[in-house]
């Protein structure tokens, strides 16, 4: 549903895109100065040639980025097509880190990211493993591997110490001004993630045939919320 959304916002884009490049084509020939505002660009009085071209390029560029969104690069290798299938694993390590709060930790013992760089000291891996008696130390250990092999940590002092990265510091940690965490726990893994345990009956249509009986309630986001603890 998601995905269907995304692509329907992104395929509205660029035919707005689209119109606008047409649209602007057209001022270019005429070169008045209403045209253009009617497009919504603001024109200086001393409108040239030049300005309208610049334009006119903004849109092209918008209309190639909109491309983009639906034609990625072709993938040429077998690595390429094994980064898709194990990417589940870095998701996974993403919301247990989560789970665990293990960047609002590393942020409360002095390790967020200053400047993104592999100079700043981190925190020392006993004293996270402390501050989680929890789980063991050769799974904390494991999951730090995780979590710095995608760019979420960065390992210091090899493998020592450990600090969050820019994007982790920003949107991870418990409280941050844009920490989106508990959005990441609960609506992709816990919500999101189990659906596509049941993503080729829905798609095969093989829904209401008892193969797959708890596949009816996944079908779109009304059956979905029609459960109240979903909702919740």
């Amino acid at each position: 549903q998601g995905l269907r959304w995304a692509t329907r916002s992104t395929l509205r884009s660029q035919k707005t895109h689209t119109r606008q490049l047409a649209s602007a084509t057209t001022v270019l020939d005429h070169t008045t100065k209403q045209k253009l505002e009617n497009l919504g660009i603001s024109v200086p009085d001393k409108t040239n040639e030049a300005y309208i071209n610049g334009t006119i390029q903004k849109l092209a560029q918008q209309v190639a980025d909109s491309n983009k969104l639906l034609n990625a690069e072709p993938l040429q290798d077998a690595e390429q097509i094994s980064h898709i299938a194990f990417a589940f694993m870095a998701s996974k390590a993403l919301f247990a880190a989560l789970d665990i709060q293990l960047f609002s930790i590393i942020s409360q013992k002095g390790g967020d990211a200053q400047d993104g760089s592999n100079n700043g000291a981190g925190v020392a891996f006993d004293e996270l493993s402390a501050a989680l008696p929890e789980v063991p130390p050769q799974s904390l250990r494991t999951l730090l591997t995780a979590l710095s092999s995608t760019g979420l940590l960065v390992s210091t002092r090899g493998g020592l110490r450990f600090h969050n990265s820019p994007a982790a510091t920003a949107f991870l940690v418990r409280g941050a001004k844009y920490d989106f965490g508990d959005y990441l726990r609960f609506q992709i893994d816990k919500q999101m993630y189990p659906f596509l345990d049941h993503l080729v009956p829905v798609l095969t249509g093989k829904v209401n045939d008892g193969d797959d009986k708890n596949a009816q309630k996944f079908i779109n986001y009304e059956e979905w919320m029609a459960d109240p603890d979903e909702a919740r």
